[in-house]
C-alpha cells in the first residue's frame, strides 16, 4: 500500500509529536518530582496545596518563554502548541501524584508494616501475607538504617533492598 506524500507528511508530523511530548515530558516530569519531594522536605508551606500548582505554572512560563525564542530565532525547533499543552497536562498529574502526602506516605508505605509488626498488633499473621515482595521491602535488617538513620543508603545491600520497590511504585 502507498501513502501520499501528503500521508507520510502527517504521519511523520504525529511521529514526531508523540516522541517531543513523551521524552521532553517524562524529563520535566522527573525534575517537577525531585523539586517538589526536596521542597516538601525544606519548606514550610507545600507546593501542591494549591488548586493550581505554582510549580507547574513557573514550569509552564519557563517553556513557553523558551518556546517563543524558538519560533523567532529558531521555527524549526520550536514546539507545536498541542505539544506544549500535552507536557503541560503531564506534569500538573505528576504533580499531583508526587505532591501533599503522596509520595510522603508512599515511602514509609513500604516499609512501616515489617518495621512497626509486633506479637501483640499481630500484623505479620493479618495482612503480610497480601503485602507483594516486589512492591516492599521487608527485612528489618536493611529498614534499621532507614528508621534509626547512622547509615549510608549508597551501599549495596540497601540498593539491592530498595530497587525493585522503587521500580515498581515509579511505574505508578
Amino acid at each position: 500500500m502507498t501513502h501520499s506524500p501528503a500521508q507520510e507528511q502527517i504521519a511523520t508530523s504525529k511521529r514526531r509529536f508523540i516522541l517531543r511530548s513523551l521524552i521532553l515530558g517524562t524529563l520535566l516530569i522527573a525534575l517537577r518530582c525531585c523539586w517538589i519531594v526536596s521542597a516538601a522536605n525544606r519548606v514550610v508551606w507545600k507546593l501542591t496545596d494549591f488548586s493550581i500548582f505554582p510549580t507547574v505554572l513557573f514550569t509552564l512560563f519557563i517553556f513557553g518563554s523558551l518556546n517563543l525564542l524558538l519560533k523567532r530565532y529558531a521555527s524549526d525547533l520550536a514546539f507545536e502548541d498541542g505539544v506544549v499543552a500535552t507536557i503541560y497536562i503531564m506534569i500538573s498529574v505528576a504533580t499531583a501524584l508526587a505532591g501533599h502526602d503522596i509520595v510522603r506516605q508512599l515511602v514509609p508505605l513500604k516499609a512501616n508494616p515489617f518495621w512497626f509488626a509486633t506479637a501483640e498488633n499481630e500484623w505479620a499473621d493479618l495482612f503480610f501475607r497480601f503485602i507483594p515482595d516486589w512492591l516492599s521491602v521487608s527485612d528489618r535488617r536493611i529498614l534499621q538504617g532507614y528508621f534509626e538513620g547512622d547509615e549510608n543508603f549508597w551501599q549495596q545491600h540497601y540498593i539491592d533492598a530498595w530497587l525493585l520497590p522503587i521500580l515498581a511504585w515509579t511505574a505508578l
